[in-house]
């Protein structure tokens, strides 16, 4: 009888096919310094941090370091993956025989039942990721790609049976309602009943029925995953678009996912991601990075931008929709209204302007507390979202990142907001511009949120927080923010998170930029206002906390100027604008602006006159709610005008919710609806 690894094996190297999953990238040098670990009883911690574990009698509650992920990475068996990749590579059955050793260590002291309790450092995402998954990770793919019968001979087979019977019972009775855990979880079970289908056959039904219940009441009708977490979702896209393809390889599997809605995944991927191919860093993400030297260009090959834009090229030939529809470079800028979440992007090269809007709609404890906040990328991050800093809850950094001042938004006296989602006033996007409005009414509170409001958030300010972006692609956003509050005595603050490196504030004119050599750098700089801020750079402050960026997973931090305006209140109500003007070179360019009112004062902006002689005369109403009217110079029902002149001149005009421009005495726009317009007048 031929050993029963032989049989996995096949069932795997069928099912991998099935699904059309591209090869898992393989950096070879850091898998051999995962299996060289590995062979002295060690394994890393966050890809970095060594930590002795031993060989045998591993202490698998995770006692080694005190941190809430250290135990969760212990019990998932990461270094299964680099032991295959080395094998693969070398043929070496040392490997072989170090992953058995692991395996069978940890079966030695766990015993799981429905009825039996969870060992401590153990969970249930843990037990999904650590038995087997469409991905390939766990024990069950490893030990097929291993394919070794005299490292994993049927004595051993058997014991490892039995022990993930037992653990798949657990976890049907301890199954998780919702999020990425359930899909996790849903996944294994689906895995490895085709895998074992006499020994976990039963599990089969079961996995299909709640993986298209999830799939349908996860995804939303955009793509994006009930979350609202690009890292995440990329995750999700994944498992979703494996389980996609084996539905249409084994239709009698009765799976039910439908095409438009796992391209759409694909698209969001797509939209979220840097230009450079970097984490976007909004909600749990990585913060961004300038380079990814030390991942494989066989890794660099999916994950980067024009890798990913294959990847998602292939799920539309596979899909059952004329390719045209889903033509991405036709409108990279994007609005996924189910996250919340606008992507306004000049195109898809890595040097592309990009910038988000951050309007999330709540999705669960993997959001922050960041309601407007606005992320700018110009050959780097100039204006950063921090990210993850830790999943421990003890370290304080942890609740920092999810604040609300560690964003680039409004605070109230340095407290956060609350999971109120926002209500998105206005959204339209067009080639070279685009206008969003979001308003955020939930209050501000000065308790500590981590993965929920664990002390309580305390007694708190009832206010409103609106912000406008006009983005002219490739030149410069002007951001209007007003604030309604319940206490005319509040102090207000808008942070701007600059990447780590030099920057440079100048209080008298308000304004801030960075200044690194040889970079792109951003001037932020105020246009308005009917109270007076003051400007301010913070950097690695710590009461109140101020002007950090995550260096690791780990609580690693970094000092990082944040520039701060602040102001207290004289009445209930403040409002403002700001340039964002991303320049080459470490000087600003020379600009001469003044602040521009309309006739009812209930609208606001700038001229702004730039060295090549031209000017740029802006206004917007406030929150968009009403029409301009008259102005210096111009008359409009729109709610936002741009108006370019050079020689005194109009050139082009850009503008907002009217259907008529009058500007010098010429009429500039007449139109029948009230959409975005942009014109050149030349």
């Amino acid at each position: 009888m031929a050993p029963r690894i032989e049989g996995l094996t096949a069932r795997w190297n069928a099912l991998f096919k099935d699904m059309g999953s591209e090869p898992i990238p393989v950096d070879l040098d850091n898998s051999r310094r995962w299996a060289s670990a590995v062979a002295r009883g060690s394994i890393f911690f966050y890809e970095t941090q060594e930590v002795p574990i031993g060989v045998s009698d591993i202490d698998w509650s995770g006692r080694h370091i005190a941190h809430q992920e250290w135990p969760a990475q212990l019990n998932r068996f990461f270094c299964l993956r680099h032991l295959v990749n080395c094998h693969t590579d070398d043929h070496d059955l040392s490997h072989a025989r170090h992953a058995r050793l692991m395996i069978s260590d940890w079966i030695k002291q766990h015993d799981y039942a429905a009825d039996r309790p969870m060992a401590a450092g153990d969970n249930t995402l843990n037990l999904s990721i650590r038995l087997g998954q469409t991905g390939g990770r766990g024990w069950w793919p490893a030990i097929a790609e291993f394919g070794c019968a005299d490292v994993f001979n049927d004595t051993f087979i058997e014991e490892a049976l039995r022990n993930t019977a037992g653990q798949l019972a657990y976890l049907r009775a301890h199954i998780t309602p919702k999020g990425n855990w359930r899909i996790s979880q849903l996944d294994t079970f689906l895995t490895c009943s085709l895998l074992w289908p006499d020994e976990l056959g039963e599990y089969r039904e079961f996995a299909v029925r709640n993986l298209n219940e999830t799939f349908h009441r996860q995804i939303h009708a955009d793509g994006s995953h009930e979350e609202h977490n690009p890292s995440y979702h990329g995750w999700m896209c994944d498992v979703f678009t494996a389980l996609w393809r084996l539905a249409k390889a084994r239709p009698d599997l009765g799976l039910v996912l439908d095409d438009e809605r796992v391209v759409r995944m694909w698209d969001y991927r797509l939209a979220s991601m840097a230009p450079d191919g970097g984490s976007w860093g909004i909600h749990d993400g990585g913060v961004w990075t300038s380079a990814n030297t030390a991942k494989s260009s066989s890794f660099l090959a999916q994950t980067n931008v024009a890798g990913m834009a294959a990847r998602r090229n292939a799920v539309v030939a596979a899909a059952a929709a004329s390719p045209e529809r889903w033509e991405a470079s036709a409108q990279p800028s994007r609005y996924f209204e189910s996250a919340g979440q606008l992507y306004l992007r000049a195109g898809f090269d890595p040097r592309d302007e990009m910038l988000s809007f951050d309007a999330t709609r709540w999705g669960g404890g993997h959001c922050h507390l960041s309601r407007n906040a606005i992320t700018f990328f110009s050959r780097r991050m100039l204006l950063c979202d921090p990210g993850i800093f830790n999943y421990e809850v003890s370290d304080p950094f942890m609740s920092y990142g999810k604040s609300t001042p560690a964003h680039n938004t409004l605070h109230i006296d340095f407290m956060s907001q609350t999971e109120a989602d926002p209500h998105v006033l206005a959204c339209d996007v067009a080639d070279d511009c685009a206008v969003f409005c979001s308003a955020y009414e939930g209050g501000y509170f000065p308790g500590e949120y981590s993965w929920g409001w664990y002390t309580g958030k305390h007694p708190g300010i009832c206010a409103r927080h609106t912000r406008t972006l006009l983005w002219l692609r490739n030149r410069f956003a002007i951001v209007w923010d007003v604030l309604h509050c319940d206490d005319a005595g509040a102090r207000a603050g808008i942070n701007w998170q600059f990447p780590v490196g030099p920057a440079h504030c100048d209080p008298a004119t308000g304004r801030g930029w960075t200044a690194e050599e040889q970079e792109r750098n951003i001037l932020v700089q105020r246009l308005s206002g009917n109270t007076h801020l003051s400007t301010a750079l913070q950097c690695g402050n710590y009461m109140p906390k101020a002007g950090w960026l995550p260096k690791d997973y780990m609580g690693g931090h970094l000092p990082a100027p944040q520039l701060h305006y602040q102001g207290q209140m004289h009445s209930r109500y403040l409002s403002t604008s700001f340039l964002l003007l991303p320049f080459d070179g470490t000087t600003p360019p020379a600009l001469k602006t003044e602040p521009l009112r309309n006739a009812k004062g209930d609208a606001e902006g700038a001229t702004i006159d730039w060295p090549d002689g031209t000017r740029d005369v802006i206004i917007a109403a406030g929150a968009l709610a009403a029409q301009i009217g008259e102005a210096p110079g111009m008359e409009t029902d729109a709610s936002l005008v741009v108006i370019t002149l050079r020689d005194g001149k109009p050139i082009h005009t850009v503008g907002y919710g009217g259907m008529y421009l009058e500007y010098g005495g010429r009429t500039l726009m007449s139109k029948r609806d009230t959409r975005l317009w942009s014109r050149n007048l030349a």
